[in-house]
């Protein structure tokens, strides 16, 4: 078994496809976490999701004074640049 990893993550308000851009080119990665039907927006630092896709994809996950134990369920990729783009993540039991 691997060790656990620990993201750090920013809660964001803002959403949408322009805001989404401009966190992208400001170097944050946006996300978000789904839980049943309701969804909580995150930003992450996208250099370190390798290491989350390399641990077999679950990490324990900080945003806020919130911490909980999320794999990751989908991950969008630009088509060209093979750059990740968006990453849903889904709480463990």
């Amino acid at each position: 078994m691997s060790e656990q990893i620990i993201l750090e993550a920013k809660m964001r308000e803002k959403t949408g496809k322009g805001y989404a851009r401009k966190l992208r080119n400001c170097g944050w990665l946006p996300g978000v976490i789904v839980e049943n039907a309701k969804s909580i927006s995150i930003e992450i630092n996208p250099h370190e999701l390798p290491k989350v896709m390399r641990a077999g994809k679950v990490c324990t996950l900080n945003f806020g004074d919130k911490t909980t134990s999320v794999r990751v369920q989908e991950v969008q990729v630009h088509p060209a640049k093979r750059t990740p783009l968006h990453v849903d993540f889904i709480p463990t039991k």
